[in-house]
């Protein structure tokens, strides 16, 4: 989990941030968008989720998403 937007941060805003695979020949990443501050996940809300497909296959931590 990783936080992108630090509360109270004027909006509009635009933020980058890289990833990397964690299994090898992973093809897919599930992104979940989530809203909250709290450090249990059933405590905080879901936005909801996107998936990047089609990933070449590759070792773990090769690829920068």
């Amino acid at each position: 989990m990783a936080v992108m937007i630090e509360r109270n941060t004027p909006i509009p805003i635009s933020k980058t941030k890289k990833f990397t695979t964690v299994d090898d020949n992973q093809t897919s990443i599930l992104f979940k968008v989530l809203e909250g501050e709290r450090v249990k996940l059933a405590d905080l809300n879901i936005l909801g989720q996107f998936r990047l497909e089609n990933l070449p296959p590759a070792p773990s931590g090769a690829l920068d998403v």
